[in-house]
């Protein structure tokens, strides 16, 4: 049952990736602000967006080296996924999905300017929302929170996912 219910983490995780990397969508999440769609995407994912290449101006180069840069992750993703992606344990699999990731971003850092990687980071905690005050290190040390603040923070976004369930149920 446990080794089912990864795969379908996995299974969900590559197909969502695959879908935001072909349609160049957003995720899920509480963004909001001037590219369209809410999400929580990584960087990879953003950079299909119109909206956002237009942000940073990139080039055509750039914009071919990236496309191939997500085909490859794509099909990196679905072999892992196949192969069992950590061999069913959730620990394992979201660490080899974490080392996956930043090396994605490195790949991605060497295509675009510091001015481009900089701007996608900040577009990347708009489109992540209030979740990504509480997920992203940077973001919690470029605004100097404090722990009293992450508790507060923390407290503050339980109650909307309780209120947003509650609602959930009603319907």
């Amino acid at each position: 049952m446990k080794k089912v219910f990864l795969f379908g983490i996995a299974a969900t995780l590559v197909a969502a990736a695959t879908v935001s990397f072909a349609q160049g969508g957003g995720g899920q999440g509480g963004g909001r602000g001037g590219f369209g769609q809410r999400g929580g995407m990584g960087g990879g994912q953003q950079l299909n967006r119109k909206d956002v290449q237009a942000d940073l101006k990139l080039t055509a180069d750039q914009i071919k080296q990236i496309e191939a840069i997500n085909t490859a992750a794509r099909e990196e993703m679905q072999a892992m996924f196949q192969g069992g992606g950590g061999g069913g344990d959730r620990e394992a699999m979201m660490a080899q999905m974490q080392a996956f990731q930043k090396k994605q971003q490195e790949k991605i850092d060497k295509v675009l300017t510091p001015e481009q990687s900089k701007r996608l980071k900040q577009i990347s905690w708009q489109l992540t929302g209030n979740r990504a005050v509480m997920n992203d290190v940077d973001l919690q040390k470029a605004l100097a929170i404090t722990d009293p603040q992450k508790a507060s923070i923390k407290s503050l976004q339980e109650k909307q996912q309780a209120a947003n369930q509650a609602i959930m149920e009603k319907m």
